[in-house]
């Protein structure tokens, strides 16, 4: 067993614990994702023209000189192996092809220098939830549906996860495990998963102007976990502050995403649409209630040089979306008057 094999099991020995030790992060849930293959049955394609990449457990593929054919098996992931470099490479592509969230979070480190032991036990079972949620995405996207399907967590492995991390252990239930995988696939989304695992206060700091002082700013807390999507940041736009100044526009990489496609699929309709739905929070060019200038510009030019991408994706609800999106700094950022 070379040493990709010996970290994994080395960080999964909560088995003596009466559970196993789960994955916090992104980067353990990978390594999982590939110890858990089998020599042989996983053959990850990567389209060496587009950048993307797929992969199937079910079929044998032919050669074909517009793809490279990687077949996954304990031998390839050591890293003494020459095609190991390789391996991880892909998985890694195919991480940010499925959008997986990553939740890049050390419970030591956090423990140790920034949080109290409840916010760190409210962290690391959130995380886990998380990356169990990751790794049933990575199974679904390359045809393992009965590896997908089974949950792999117990009540006994969260007990041991903290152990683990040298945290109390904390008791949950099934059922209550089983609710928080279906709530967090039903906001599989970089922003509402950060809320989730930071807390609200943490995460609308991010949205915060970083040239103004905010009188009224809350009182920060050092912990703070980052969730983002694997190769995606999130649009930040400093130069495009909230009518009141105190905030920057922050786009979601899935609302991003829609409004690209809308604008290749019909730009003069889509900037109509957005500069009138937009107004009613920021200013798009002038000055913001603070006297400092706001300018949109740059996001336009954003949106015209992404128009060669091509995005296939629904953005029938993007209208929707914008005005959710909307409401959430005019209900929970946004509270001085400016009528």
């Amino acid at each position: 067993m070379g040493p990709f094999f010996a970290f994994i099991e080395m960080n999964r020995q909560g088995q003596t614990l009466g559970g196993k030790v789960l994955e916090v992060n992104g980067a353990g849930c990978k390594k999982r994702f590939m110890h858990s293959l089998k020599i042989g049955n996983l053959t990850v394609v990567v389209d060496k023209k587009e950048g993307a990449c797929a992969a199937d457990a079910r079929r044998n593929y032919q050669t074909d000189s517009n793809y490279n054919w990687i077949t996954v098996s304990r031998q390839s992931t050591d890293s003494n192996h020459p095609t190991a470099s390789a391996v991880v490479e892909t998985i890694d592509r195919l991480a940010e092809c499925v959008g997986l969230i990553d939740t890049h979070y050390f419970p030591k480190q956090q423990y140790e220098n920034k949080g109290s032991v409840r916010l760190n036990q409210d962290a690391l079972y959130k995380c886990v939830i998380v990356q169990e949620v990751n790794r049933q995405l990575l199974f679904e996207t390359v045809g393992l549906s009965k590896m997908a399907a089974k949950t792999e967590i117990d009540p006994a492995d969260i007990e041991a996860t903290c152990k683990h991390f040298g945290l109390p252990p904390i008791i949950k239930k099934k059922a209550e495990i089983a609710k928080d995988i279906e709530y967090v696939k039903s906001h599989y989304i970089p922003e509402q998963l950060d809320v989730w695992v930071n807390g609200w206060e943490k995460a609308s700091e991010r949205f915060v102007n970083p040239d103004v002082k905010i009188a009224e700013e809350r009182e920060k807390t050092t912990f703070d976990i980052p969730v983002y999507q694997y190769g995606r940041k999130v649009s930040s736009f400093k130069t495009i502050h909230t009518i009141d100044g105190d905030y920057i526009m922050r786009l979601p990489v899935i609302l991003r995403d829609k409004i690209q496609a809308w604008y290749n699929a019909d730009s003069k309709n889509c900037m109509k649409v957005l500069k009138k739905k937009m107004s009613r929070v920021f200013v798009l060019k002038g000055e913001d209630l603070q006297g400092e200038k706001s300018d949109w510009t740059a996001f336009k030019k954003s949106l015209c040089n992404g128009k060669k991408e091509n995005i296939v994706i629904d953005y029938s609800d993007v209208e929707k979306d914008i005005d959710d999106y909307l409401d959430m700094y005019e209900t929970k950022l946004m509270k001085r008057s400016y009528t």
